[in-house]
């Protein structure tokens, strides 16, 4: 906070000019409201807002934002973007821009909750709003959508379907703007479709069909200049109210759209609790690709936290990644970490661990680029205990062979176009001697393994997802195991759902056959756009079956199937990367294979990755769930506490 810098007035100052009584006009606005459009322009003249054609949010309850959020822009030039603290108080809604950070610009972007309503009962916005700041700002201000144009997009600004004589579709509108401390009314008008050139390039302007969502982009710095004081970055912007009008049809509406209500939180777990570190740039993962561990570093028996960090300059096109060390102290996470850097930044970090010496301490296997070592802890850091293989990826850990020690598994490169599964077996003592690999009859096709498959049907001891090459749909996939006597087991798979997009096989409903959950995904030109998850179930002859399970959502990584509340079934848990309402998902299993929703954990960032464990030492399944950034903060670790042992 710069208060002391604040030069403006303050903030509860001017809100008597909309609180004042909007009746009393001056005798010259009624006369001239009188000859211009008779009485009933005139009392229309004297109606708030909402009733001039306009869908409008005043922010007058306290604590409420009606649906709108605030995020840090895609333009700020940011890695990680970062939700920004917000409160209502006295009714305005007050943003903090994200502090300062070489290379950032600040940039705050205002999403409104879903609209739902036609394009063409609307052609302007209008806010008013003020910018906390110790001198006016010169930059701009834009308005973007959401329709059908862009529905399945990421941005704003697409390429044009082939042979239609455009280059691009825009859906934003972009004007100058001098943002001060005063109170100002902003208008951006005349908004609807248009064709037009820039250059050698053909552009349209898309406002048609349903209105999704409408976003506010406040570039509060000069861009022609780069940011680099903490000073420069403004105190807050307040907002009075946001209102999409047509100019033309005086069209009320009383019920501004507000979003969905928040979804029910469920009582397995306590409410998340947040344990911030002192190291920004956590890796969250992605799916299939294993980034943190939780186990005992430091030898007191508690579950510590080891997991990947990035930390990427934009300024230079530069940086560093490594692993970080977060201690369980009775619980709870200390944000002091212990920094280990990789020797080289590869594109893919992988980082996986469990105590494969013997000595009740988790050792790690982390690779940044194809060289990987097995790690063990001290006092003074990280040595390599053993060099484990080159040009290789780990897979993960588990006990393959059944002899209580945990194995290895890995993707080795034999050359640039042949991989194979390995899995190096642990003698007891640390050595990775032994070796054996498990594939597949290769047949017609060069198979590539992807995943290891948890929960494995009866009578087999460990199992890998095979994917074949990407021929269109449906997909091929093989699931080799090794059975009881070392033998191989295969089971060939046909599912309608890419490679890309598979996070989870395994057994999920007990009835001795390999089932998936796979990302639904909605292909666009900019690529795919996740919009929920399905549960594929095996037949019995290798067909998946798609059953749809949850609607709409973002889910990034992993779903994580365990036996949570102690019946037997295994229920499933997963992070949903809604920006409106981002939440861990727990889902209780059932006897028909398909695990049903128990509630939502609320999250104060996108969440990431989730690992279990007994994080308290009750005896039950906790859960910890990776975030890169919180509202005011950076990132850090969720522990959700579950609630079975304590019930009890």
């Amino acid at each position: 906070m710069r208060s002391a810098d604040f030069i403006g007035p303050s903030p509860d100052m001017g809100r008597t000019e909309r609180s004042a009584n909007p009746m009393k006009l001056p005798t010259s606005a009624m006369k001239h409201a009188l000859r211009s459009g008779g009485l009933v322009a005139f009392v229309l003249s004297l109606l708030p807002p909402s009733h001039l054609g306009a869908i409008t949010w005043d922010f007058a309850q306290a604590g409420d934002t009606e649906g709108w959020v605030a995020w840090e822009s895609e333009a700020s030039g940011a890695v990680i973007r970062v939700p920004l603290h917000s409160e209502t108080v006295g009714g305005v809604w007050r943003v903090s821009p994200r502090d300062f950070a070489p290379g950032i610009r600040p940039i705050v972007e205002l999403i409104s909750p879903p609209i739902g309503r036609d394009s063409a009962l609307f052609n302007r916005v209008r806010v008013r709003l003020r910018v906390l700041h110790t001198q006016p700002l010169e930059s701009q201000i834009t308005l973007l959508w959401k329709n059908p144009t862009n529905k399945n997009h990421l941005g704003f600004f697409i390429n044009a379907p082939p042979r239609t004589g455009i280059d691009h579709i825009t859906l934003l509108k972009s004007q100058r703007h001098t943002y001060t401390a005063d109170w100002q009314e902003v208008m951006i008008d005349s908004v609807a479709s248009k064709t037009y050139v820039r250059g050698d390039k053909i552009y349209r302007r898309a406002w048609e069909g349903e209105l999704l969502e409408i976003r506010l982009r406040l570039s509060l710095s000069n861009p022609s200049q780069d940011v680099e004081r903490p000073e420069e970055i403004p105190e807050a912007v307040e907002i009075d109210w946001i209102e999409l009008t047509h100019a033309e049809r005086p069209d009320s509406e009383t019920a501004p759209p507000r979003g969905e209500e928040p979804h029910p939180v469920g009582t397995l777990f306590a409410l998340p609790l947040f344990y911030p570190l002192e190291l920004h740039g956590l890796d969250i993962g992605q799916r299939g690709r294993p980034v943190a561990e939780l186990g005992d570093l430091d030898g007191d028996g508690d579950l510590d936290m080891a997991a990947v960090w990035e930390d990427w300059q934009p300024r230079t096109n530069s940086g560093s990644a490594g692993w970080l060390c977060a201690f369980n102290e009775d619980g709870r996470f200390s944000a002091k970490v212990r920094i280990e850097q990789f020797p080289e930044i590869g594109p893919i970090p992988r980082l996986v661990g469990a105590d494969l010496l013997g000595d009740d301490r988790m050792e790690l296997i982390v690779s940044s680029g194809r060289s990987l070592d097995l790690l063990e802890p001290s006092s003074a850091g990280w040595s390599v205990a053993r060099h484990i293989a080159d040009e290789a990826i780990p897979l993960g850990i588990g006990d393959v062979d059944g002899d209580g020690d945990e194995d290895i598994w890995l993707t080795e490169f034999d050359a640039k176009t042949s991989v194979r599964a390995v899995i190096l077996l642990n003698d007891g003592e640390g050595q990775f001697d032994e070796q054996m690999a498990l594939a597949p009859e290769l047949g017609e096709f060069d198979w590539f393994p992807m995943r290891l498959i948890h929960h494995v049907p009866g009578g087999r001891r460990t199992g890998l997802l095979w994917g074949g090459p990407d021929v269109g749909s449906p997909h091929d996939y093989m699931a080799t195991y090794l059975d009881d006597h070392g033998e191989t087991i295969q089971e060939y798979l046909r599912v309608d759902a890419a490679a890309d997009l598979i996070c989870y096989a395994g057994d999920l409903d007990r009835d001795g056959d390999t089932d998936m959950v796979a990302g639904r995904a909605v292909a666009s030109m900019a690529g795919s756009v996740l919009t929920g998850l399905d549960l594929l179930i095996n037949r019995g002859d290798g067909v998946l079956d798609k059953i749809a399970w949850y609607e709409r959502g973002y889910v990034q990584q992993d779903v994580v199937f365990s036996d949570l509340n102690e019946d037997g079934l295994l229920d499933a848990v997963f992070v949903d990367r809604d920006f409106r309402q981002p939440a861990l998902v727990v889902n209780i299993g059932s006897k028909n294979g398909v695990p049903l929703r128990e509630g939502h954990y609320p999250l104060q960032g996108l969440g990431g990755t989730i690992i279990s464990g007994d994080v308290d030492g009750d005896g039950d399944l906790d859960l910890a769930v990776l975030e890169q950034a919180v509202r005011g903060g950076g990132s850090g670790i969720y522990i959700l506490s579950n609630q079975t042992k304590t019930d009890d």
